[in-house]
């Protein structure tokens, strides 16, 4: 099959020559296509983007287009219609897209996939921009109306797809992400660390900088441990993303400036040694369509505490503290006390926390994915 990617939302920096995805879609995207690769590389797979930036992958397979921009009016590519002579010129057998808000027309009369990760700008809106939100609703029903097959990443997100679009039910399919590969030694170099200004012991969380987040509640726990004489970090690993003043203007941050550590992002190597020397990871979100962050965090062993909202409880199972759904400094500061002075418990969520990371692999993704392609290229064909 020739299948086209849809790539506009992957984000993505160069660092020490990788390429580091910015938050969970560009990551399961590399991912996802690293997997297909693997497991069929007969396919070929096209990435049309309408705006130059990183491609997630370089394989012989790969095939990558970006907008012609000094060549055609913008205009054109916002309309779609330079994405769908890419279809037509190249006749792919179908159009895989990673978000659902995409502003094209879709002329070219081929099978779409639509891979939805979350609804949370439907659900917290004040959390975004208002251009953002008022893309995001303008197109999202017909993109989805469009498709011949939804992906949600998660029973949670699928449930959010049913409520705000109950006609999507029928074409709808779960399938699961997984976290980051990591390679090579686990044995963490403490001169990559001390670069950073990270020392041991340590409390991590990572995800992007932004209210959605809640990183001032985790702020206002540090400074409560620090008030009890703690003697760890609280390191913050993450790009900026959304309204990040109203986070990085919180007092803690200047009142600890030596010991609230925001590295923003590191490439793959560092993140693994960060993760790896970690005392416990603490993950006080609002909302997550799936929540990559806190599964790979298990997959090093590291005990986990998180809220109880969306998708976390399902794809963390039994294997997480739990706090409230929307918890406060305090809650959050009791748990982690809680974790670091009981040696037993941390201990046993580091088994459980490794074992539900073991659960969840790309190869599976991969061929549920490649499953879904197959069978909607079959449907349109029998129709």
């Amino acid at each position: 099959m020739k299948i086209g990617f849809n790539i506009d939302s992957f984000k993505a920096s160069t660092l020490n020559g990788e390429i580091v995805p910015h938050g969970g879609v560009g990551v399961y995207l590399q991912e996802l296509l690293q997997a297909m690769l693997s497991l069929e590389p007969k396919h070929e797979y096209y990435l049309i983007r309408n705006k130059p930036g990183p491609i997630p992958i370089r394989h012989p397979q790969v095939r990558s287009f970006i907008f012609p921009h000094k060549c055609i009016h913008h205009g054109v590519r916002h309309s779609g219609l330079w994405r769908d002579w890419i279809v037509h010129r190249y006749r792919l057998d179908l159009v895989h897209e990673h978000h659902p808000d995409q502003p094209a027309l879709r002329f070219a009369k081929v099978p779409l996939i639509i891979t939805v990760h979350d609804l949370i700008p439907l659900i917290f809106p004040e959390k975004f921009t208002l251009r953002f939100n008022y893309i995001f609703r303008r197109y999202v029903r017909r993109n989805l109306q469009n498709a011949d097959a939804v992906i949600a990443v998660s029973e949670h997100t699928k449930s959010d797809l049913c409520r705000y679009h109950p006609g999507l039910a029928g074409k709808v399919k779960v399938i699961p992400g997984a976290g980051q590969t990591f390679a090579g030694s686990r044995n963490p170099e403490a001169s990559s660390l001390e670069s950073l200004g990270i020392r041991k012991p340590y409390i991590l969380n990572v995800s992007t900088i932004e209210p959605r987040k809640n990183h001032g509640v985790l702020f206002d726990a540090f400074a409560m441990l620090k008030q009890k004489g703690y003697p760890h970090q609280l390191v913050c690993v993450g790009a900026m993303g959304w309204k990040t003043r109203q986070v990085l203007d919180h007092p803690a941050l200047k009142q600890f400036s030596k010991d609230i550590r925001l590295p923003g992002q590191v490439n793959r190597t560092t993140l693994q040694l960060i993760y790896s020397e970690a005392d416990l990871m603490v993950y006080p979100s609002l909302y997550e369509g799936f929540g990559l962050p806190p599964l790979e965090a298990m997959g090093f062993g590291i005990p986990v505490i998180a809220s109880r909202n969306s998708s976390l409880p399902e794809v963390l199972g039994t294997a997480a503290y739990y706090l409230s759904p929307q918890p406060d400094g305090g809650e959050i500061a009791r748990a982690i006390r809680k974790i670091l002075e009981d040696s037993g418990q941390k201990t046993k969520m580091a088994g459980l926390g490794y074992a539900r990371w073991k659960h969840f692999t790309w190869e599976k993704t991969a061929t549920e994915t490649l499953e879904c392609y197959k069978a909607v290229a079959a449907k349109r064909r029998g129709s």
